[in-house]
């Protein structure tokens, strides 16, 4: 069983399972125990949460492995030849079901029209959601002056032109509520995307804890002030780009985290 957990939800509620009816909440909580007898192997996404696990279900220790989302190593570099950071653009990105609660895409249009742009763009990507279109609208009714710097692009469902955004960008921002381990983000940091996110439960992993990217909490200000200083000058730069994609190359690959896995079966 894989499971795609987010952990901050996961320790409000110290269940897989939530309702609101206290029943029900109760028959899931009960099922949860079944659950754990009857399944011989779980996988996790991040060590965080698999420790934590462990401390709830100490009967989880022997059948809970860790196997964060990651990337097919081959395919990409195979399609697309990575671009320097020189050859990068001043470029933000996010990508994701835009307009849904989880995704909380309106925190980050309220965190760009605080922040002064200078010459960089922030391409959203995603399909969006019926209702948001009518936030979108008014939003640049309001601020008319960021409507070449803001480009939606819609759902892109062709792999290799979503990857091309990610190489020729600098920048991932994810504003979530949630989340698990989002496979943009092992994405983002293939093509060495600094990842500027709230704080989600695998954020510590995909940034080296801090060193590859940076939390910002879920108020306007709070991210427009994360934004105004990775892109103010000097902060992102040559040597940074290539420890972002450096550490995905050796955690975030298909291959290497396949290799990882035999391993911890061979024991």
């Amino acid at each position: 069983v894989k499971l795609d957990i987010d952990l901050l939800f996961f320790k409000k509620y110290n269940s897989f399972f939530f309702s609101t009816y206290e029943l029900k909440n109760y028959l899931l909580k009960s099922f949860t125990k079944l659950h754990l007898n009857l399944t011989d192997l779980f996988s996790i996404e991040t060590e965080e949460a698999r420790d934590y696990l462990i401390k709830i279900y100490p009967e989880m220790e022997r059948k809970l492995i860790c196997i964060p989302n990651g990337v097919d190593d081959e395919f990409i570099s195979k399609t697309i030849p990575l671009k320097t950071f020189e050859e990068k653009e001043n470029i933000i990105i996010t990508v994701g079901r835009i307009g849904t609660f989880q995704k909380n895409s309106e925190l980050l249009l309220e965190s760009i029209q605080l922040t002064d742009l200078k010459d960089w763009k922030v391409y959203i990507i995603g399909q969006i959601e019926e209702s948001f279109n009518e936030y979108i609208s008014n939003f640049f009714v309001k601020h008319p002056n960021l409507r070449d710097q803001i480009i939606f692009t819609g759902n892109i469902s062709d792999r290799k032109e979503l990857f091309e955004f990610y190489n020729r960008a600098k920048i991932f921002c994810a504003t979530s509520r949630f989340e698990g381990f989002p496979i943009a983000f092992a994405e983002a940091s293939y093509f060495g995307n600094y990842i500027i996110s709230t704080p989600v439960s695998s954020l510590s992993q995909i940034t080296d804890s801090g060193r590859l990217g940076v939390l910002a909490e879920a108020k306007s200000e709070i991210f427009s002030k994360a934004i105004r200083i990775v892109i103010s000058e000097g902060f992102l730069n040559r040597d940074l780009d290539q420890e972002i994609k450096d550490f995905a190359r050796i955690n975030l690959t298909w291959q290497n985290i396949i290799s990882r896995i035999i391993n911890y079966f061979s024991k």
